[in-house]
């Protein structure tokens, strides 16, 4: 069994470290994301400035603000599933760990009473060699 429970835990533990990378890059995603929708509306704020100052600029400048919003929605929904994508990851590597927490606690119960067992074992037969060694007719003493 205590082999069984290494090799789970070991299996268990390459699962971990996989879903460990995978929420590294889920993460990475996430901060991406973000950084390019408030890159986008830097640049839009920006723009918005120009405008202001320029009449010719500001009389196209409605058409770039219906384009703007529209890209700033699609990226802040980027953001929001980049979001959920990771919670995802972290719930699984957080099951995951649990998991294999749960095997070598498992482990530690398993060594702990195999070694109960032996010591069990060694104290009955140091009791059989006192009981056999000391006996009072082994060594010719009373009856």
């Amino acid at each position: 069994m205590l082999k069984t429970l290494k090799t789970l835990i070991r299996i268990q533990d390459s699962k971990v470290q996989d879903l460990r990378r995978k929420l590294n890059k889920a993460q990475q995603q996430e901060t991406d994301a973000k950084k390019r929708l408030q890159d986008f509306i830097d640049v839009t704020v920006k723009e918005a400035e120009i405008a202001g100052q320029d009449y010719l600029m500001a009389a196209s400048y409605s058409n770039y603000l219906d384009y703007a919003n529209n890209q700033k929605d699609k990226l802040a929904l980027l953001v929001r599933d980049a979001e959920a994508v990771n919670q995802i990851a972290r719930n699984n590597l957080n099951e995951a760990y649990r998991e294999m927490k749960n095997f070598e606690t498992i482990q530690t119960k398993k060594k702990q009473e195999h070694l109960d067992m032996l010591e069990k074992l060694e104290q009955k037969e140091l009791d059989d060699l006192v009981q056999t060694t000391y006996k009072p007719d082994a060594w010719g003493g009373e009856k």
